[in-house]
């Protein structure tokens, strides 16, 4: 069951019922116009025009892949697989949440299987691991 999660007043994460999680953050030292506050007290609440977000599936064995915000909204920059992703807008974080939300596990293998077979691939490689 999809869920809501407070984060320290700098944020929050969501959970949908699809395994896929949402990270959106706004607090000091995240990817947004509070990057440079000194604030970490998390004591006041945050006000930003932007913010950082990370995305990952989660399945039933706990098993956890971070996914490229890219793939969900491809404007956004990011820095590709594994990553967050900064300076994101309230329309762009609505976006990600609704794409992220109707996601099937099914429909994202088809539509990003390769790209993290070739991803994974690499990551043996070169020996970095995937989380």
């Amino acid at each position: 069951m999809g869920e809501f999660i407070s984060t320290r007043r700098k944020g929050f994460h969501m959970e949908f019922d699809n395994g896929i999680h949402v990270s959106v953050q706004f607090g000091a030292g995240n990817y947004c116009d509070n990057y440079d506050s000194f604030d970490f007290s998390c004591s006041m609440d945050q006000h930003s025009s932007n913010a950082e977000v990370a995305v990952y599936h989660e399945d039933h064995d706990d098993v956890c892949d971070w996914l490229d915000v890219n793939y969900f909204i491809p404007e956004a920059g990011g820095e590709g697989h594994g990553g967050v992703c900064g300076w994101l807008t309230p329309e762009q974080v609505a976006e990600l949440l609704y794409k992220a939300s109707i996601e099937t596990r099914d429909t994202f293998w088809q539509k990003y299987g390769e790209f993290y077979k070739k991803t994974y691939e690499e990551e043996l490689v070169f020996g970095r691991s995937r989380f």
